[in-house]
Parts: structure tokens; C-alpha cells; sequence
């Protein structure tokens, strides 16, 4: 399998950090390239995955065969939202990532594209969307669900059966209480801990959190 990643900024390092991990256990797989449209830090992935990448300025540039997969390695939810419509609209398909260190219950689902990475817990029955990120130590509880590109940052946690919108962020050691909801397009603090449900497009701040809608509603 070739993987190809899109976004070449600080994530997508430690991204390929994870790549090289599972090629351990997956000599076949082959990483490309990054692409990027603007400088993207090929040098550093390189030295991180210890062999030359292409880089692309845009997915066009890509020979694209039927063994390639995409990798959105961008870590702010509505880049990674677009990225993945533009690349999803052009018939291409994901790679799902999930780190040797991580727990992903067997009763869980994991969508297209999404990444779990070091040491991140999917708990029984939770659902992971497509494009959706658990950085390192995050966790989703039994029955939780986090939406399509939403990410949570490291040590965030959504506790049994909370929610989290699509496109929304939560930062790190964030943390939604048991059953409540965040709505999508919105933004938790780090270190905020969210006892009640939030509506859609808000920043979300405190402990116990208070909501606020801020952001403009999601084209579509």
C-alpha cells in the first residue's frame, strides 16, 4: 500500500512518526510524499521515516494508482474537513490510522481516515467519525461518539456516551461529562470541563464550562 499525506506542518511530522512505527509490522507499506501547497517540512520527514519523499503541490501532481491511500495530516478540524471533502470529491481513499500503542475496543468503529494516535482509547461501542483525530492519550468511553473531523487534542476525553460535533475541537486535557453533547463546529478549552450540553458553533471555556456561540454555522 502507498500513502500519500496531505499537509506538511508540524502534525504531519509526528504523523509520519507513526507511519515509520507501523511499517514495523507492515514492511509493505510505502509512504510517497506530502502534499502541500506551500513549504512543508519534507527534511524533517525524511529523517523521521529515513528515506526521500515526493512533494506535491497539489493532488493532481500524484500518479494516483488503485494502492494509494490519503493521510490528512492537518491538526485544525475545518482544514482537515475541507481537505478531506476536496480529496473525497476527487475518488480517492483513506488510510485509517491507528498507533501499535493504542486501544481501539473491539466493539467500536473507526471511520474513513481517522487517526488514533499513541496510546488513545475508543472504549466499547464508541464511534469514531471519518477524518476524526484522538491525539496522543485521548480517550472516547463506551458509547461516546466524535463526529466526522472532529479532533481532540492530547489527554482530551469524552467520558461515557458524550458527544462531540463534527468539525470541533477540544483542547488538551479537556474533558465532556457522561451523556453531554457538543455540538459541531465548536471549540472546548484546554483544561475545560464540559457538565452540560453545548449548542453548535460556540467556544466552550471553564470548569465548570460555559458556552458561547461565536463561529459561523458550517457551509452545508
Amino acid at each position: 500500500m502507498k500513502i500519500v499525506m496531505f499537509g506538511g506542518g508540524g502534525f504531519a511530522i509526528e504523523v509520519a512518526s507513526y507511519l515509520a512505527e507501523q511499517r514495523i509490522d507492515h514492511p509493505s507499506l510505502q509512504i510517497e510524499g506530502i502534499i502541500d501547497e506551500g513549504e512543508p517540512r519534507i527534511t524533517e520527514a525524511e529523517a523521521v521515516l529515513s528515506h526521500s519523499l515526493t512533494h506535491w503541490a497539489d493532488p493532481s501532481g500524484v500518479r494516483w494508482q488503485s494502492d494509494h491511500r490519503v493521510v490528512v495530516a492537518v491538526g485544525e478540524p475545518l482544514v482537515r474537513n475541507t481537505a478531506f471533502e476536496r480529496l473525497k470529491t476527487d475518488g480517492l481513499e483513506f488510510y485509517t490510522l491507528v498507533h501499535p500503542t493504542a486501544h481501539v475496543a473491539a466493539t467500536a468503529s473507526l471511520g474513513d481516515g481517522a487517526i488514533v494516535c499513541p496510546f488513545g482509547f475508543v472504549g466499547p461501542f464508541a464511534s469514531v467519525g471519518d477524518n476524526a483525530v484522538l491525539n496522543t492519550f485521548a480517550s472516547a468511553g463506551h458509547h461516546s461518539t466524535i463526529e466526522a473531523s472532529a479532533v481532540l487534542s492530547p489527554y482530551a476525553a469524552l467520558n461515557g456516551a458524550a458527544r462531540l460535533g463534527r468539525v470541533s475541537f477540544m483542547g488538551s486535557r479537556a474533558t465532556i461529562a457522561p451523556g453531554v453533547s457538543v455540538g459541531e463546529n465548536s471549540k472546548v478549552s484546554a483544561g475545560s470541563v464540559v457538565s452540560r450540553d453545548a449548542p453548535s458553533n460556540s467556544m466552550i471555556a471553564g470548569n465548570p464550562a460555559k458556552s458561547r456561540i461565536m463561529f459561523r454555522s458550517l457551509a452545508g
